[in-house]
């Protein structure tokens, strides 16, 4: 389901590129609002691209491809994504929502309606959609980087307490951190997850 809808989105993207490459030349020339909504429809076009190209990363990166990066992180990439590209794709979204309306409302064609509707329901998705996640997903990203400051700056909880951690018998880790024998092995398989 998810290759259909990526697929999907590709090819939505791809319309909008085009539609946009068709009037760049004319719409530069005579400038105002169709200038506006050229510029419109290429934000869209590249948003949709970037969404793709973070999908097929995040596999790509993830557990189920090459296993360079653990779930969490593949979730906070992804997450950083939609907060990059939702506030553009919203923006955009409502500017071709109203200019659509506007010309089904002069145009009365059953093609224009059609238009307008479907923009009207793809913004107003978006919109519901970034209410009720950005706030979770804020919320885990910063839950991930934070985790990840943790990691890379923390001492072994052990070596404090254990006789055998005194200076000696430490060993230097290449995050800069001094970390217990037995905990070295925590933290090599910290670092790898």
């Amino acid at each position: 389901m998810i290759i259909l809808l990526l697929f999907l989105n590709f090819a939505i993207s791809w319309f909008n590129s085009w539609s946009v490459g068709k009037s760049w030349a004319e719409t530069k020339h005579i400038g105002g609002l169709p200038r506006f909504m050229t510029w419109m429809g290429a934000i869209m076009a590249s948003a949709g691209f970037s969404w793709c190209y973070l999908i097929v990363l995040a596999f790509i990166a993830g557990p189920d491809g090459l296993n360079k990066l653990p779930p969490k992180y593949v979730q906070a990439m992804c997450n950083l994504g939609y907060l990059a590209l939702i506030i553009p794709v919203i923006g955009s979204g409502t500017a071709i929502t109203i200019q659509s309306l506007v010309r089904a409302w002069k145009e009365r064609s059953l093609a224009s309606g059609g238009i307008a509707a479907w923009n009207t329901f793809a913004d107003v998705y978006n919109i519901s959609q970034a209410v009720e996640h950005v706030p979770g997903v804020r919320g885990r990203r910063r839950r991930a980087v934070l985790e990840g400051r943790q990691r890379r700056g923390r001492q072994c909880r052990s070596a404090s307490s254990d006789p055998a951690s005194l200076p000696g018998n430490r060993r230097r880790h290449h995050h800069g951190g001094t970390y217990h024998p037995v905990c070295l092995e925590e933290c090599r398989a910290g670092c790898q997850a």
